[in-house]
């Protein structure tokens, strides 16, 4: 899985895009450095996951949800909100139950199709 990030001072979040095939450990190194940075900086987390590859089942993403709520500190990383962007298509269920999951588990997590509305909601 290729990722790159940069900081985006103007919307104060740390932007990270994500192409290929879903990899669940490198996305949970990926996502605690991100956070931890976020935290430091005060700034919340986008990620691009437009061209990202569509897993084949929700099992990688439950797994995903479950080790990333596990070691999170949850005074802390918790509160960083993170917003998801996806490509519409034939697995908008899958996405939906990314988010499901994740606010079940106690994370800050939306998952959007449209850019600007991830930006509004990152910003309120």
């Amino acid at each position: 899985m290729k990722h790159d990030f940069h900081l985006d001072n103007e919307i104060r979040s740390i932007c990270c895009t994500l192409e290929g095939e879903l990899d669940i450990e490198q996305s949970i190194r990926i996502s605690k450095s991100l956070r931890e940075k976020a935290v430091e900086l005060g700034f919340n987390v986008l990620y691009d996951a437009r061209k990202l590859q569509e897993p084949r089942s929700t099992m990688p993403v439950y797994n995903l949800t479950a080790k990333l709520s596990s070691i999170l500190d949850a005074t802390v990383h918790r509160k960083v909100k993170v917003a998801f962007l996806y490509q519409s298509g034939s697995y908008d269920e899958f996405w939906q139950f990314y988010e499901k999951a994740a606010i079940n588990r106690g994370l800050l997590i939306r998952v959007f199709v449209g850019k600007e509305e991830a930006l509004m909601w990152l910003s309120n």
